[in-house]
Order: structure tokens, then sequence, then C-alpha cells
């Protein structure tokens, strides 16, 4: 039972440094990509308030999506990386 909880440890131990990871990168590559992206209106006396708040919106959601991304991968992992115990054989008396 406590190799099931060494390997959890792990397990949510990756998923964390999973979810920082991808989180990281879309901060550092995201707001590039969606500069190129979003191309708000530049007519005179328009505000750009709505096109702005979309964007941040989606900036949001995807970050949150990339969390989850990460710390699903990382958990996958950390239990495909650490190895399950071997069952214990009983000494056989002859």
């Amino acid at each position: 039972m406590d190799q099931a909880k060494s390997r959890f440890k792990t397990g949510f131990k990756f998923s964390l440094l999973g979810a920082l990871a991808t989180l990281a990168l879309t901060s550092l590559f995201l707001p590039g990509l969606m500069v190129w992206y979003f191309e708000p209106p530049v007519n005179p006396g328009y505000s750009c308030a709505p096109s702005i708040q979309r964007a941040l919106d989606l900036f949001r959601i995807i970050q949150a999506f990339a969390l989850l991304f990460g710390a699903l991968i990382g958990f996958i992992l950390a239990l495909k990386w650490t190895k399950k115990s071997a069952p214990k054989e009983e000494s056989k008396q002859a």
C-alpha cells in the first residue's frame, strides 16, 4: 500500500510540474500568437475594447486548458515511469 502512495505522490509532483510548464509556455508564446491573429479595427472613433476583451477571454481559457492538459500529461508520465511493485512471493515451506 505504501508503494501506491509513493506512486500517487510522484504523480502529483509531475502533475504540478506539467501544469507549471504548460502555463509558462502559454504565457511566453500565446501573447505573440494572439497579437498576430487578432487585428483590432483601426477606424477613427471606434472602440477596440470589445475585441481586446475577447482576446483576453480567449487567453484565459487557453491557459486554463493548458494547465489541465499539462497536469494530466504529467500525471500519466509519472504513472508510466514509476514501476509497480512486484507481488510479494510467499516463502514456500518444504
